[in-house]
C-alpha cells in the first residue's frame, strides 16, 4: 500500500470512530446489548427438503449432460483413431479436409460442454434463490417473534464466526420452517 493509501485508511479510520462517538447506537440507548442468533447455511442447504430437492434435481442434470458429454468424447476420439488410420491411403488435400471437419466437431463438442457446465450453473443458481427468497421471509419471521437484532450466517468460508455458544443456533428452527413453507423447488428443465 502506498503512503497516500495508507494516509486515506488511517482517516478513514479516525473519521469513523468520530462518527461512532458522536452518534451512539439503538444498542447504547436502551443499555442492552443486541440480541444475535446464528444460523450454519451449508447445514440448511444440506438438510432442509428445498436444499435436498434443488441437490436432487441439479444431479439428475448433470448425471444426464455428463453421458452425453462421455459419449461426444467416445465418438471423437473414434473419428480421430479412424482419421489417423486413413492418413497414408488418403490424398494430402482430402486428408487435410477431414482433419478440418474432425478438428470443428471437437471445437463444438467444446462449446457443447461449456454450455452444459453454464447450464447446470444457472440452474442451481436458480434453485438456491428460491430457497433464498423464502429463507430471508422465515429470518424475518423468527427475528421479529424472537426479538432478534442480528442474525448472521456461520458455516461459510467467507463467515467470520469462529466459535458460538450452541443456544445462539436456530438453524434446526429455520430449517423446520423451511420445510413447512417450501419442501419443494421447482427448478424449470434446460433448454440445452
Amino acid at each position: 500500500m502506498s503512503k497516500f493509501g495508507k494516509i486515506i485508511a488511517i482517516c478513514a479510520v479516525v473519521g469513523g470512530l468520530l462518527t461512532s462517538a458522536a452518534q451512539p447506537s439503538v444498542a447504547q440507548d436502551s443499555g442492552k446489548a443486541p440480541i444475535i442468533a446464528l444460523i450454519n447455511y451449508p447445514l440448511i442447504l444440506q438438510e432442509s427438503k428445498a436444499g435436498k430437492s434443488v441437490n436432487e434435481q441439479f444431479s439428475g442434470q448433470r448425471d444426464i449432460y455428463l453421458a452425453e458429454i462421455k459419449k461426444l468424447q467416445a465418438e471423437i476420439a473414434r473419428e480421430g483413431k479412424e482419421l489417423e488410420q486413413q492418413r497414408s491411403v488418403l490424398a494430402q488435400d482430402v486428408f487435410e479436409g477431414k482433419v478440418k471437419e474432425y478438428r470443428r466437431k471437437q471445437l463444438e463438442a467444446k462449446k457443447t460442454e461449456n454450455s452444459y457446465r453454464r447450464s447446470l450453473d444457472q440452474m442451481q443458481i436458480n434453485g438456491l434463490k428460491v430457497i433464498e427468497e423464502e429463507l430471508d421471509k422465515i429470518l424475518q419471521t423468527i427475528a421479529e417473534e424472537r426479538g432478534i437484532d442480528i442474525v448472521m450466517k456461520a458455516g461459510t468460508p467467507s463467515s467470520p464466526i469462529v466459535k458460538a455458544r450452541k443456544e445462539l443456533f436456530i438453524t434446526d428452527d429455520v430449517i423446520k420452517a423451511l420445510d413447512d413453507v417450501l419442501p419443494k423447488v421447482a427448478i424449470p428443465p434446460s433448454t440445452q
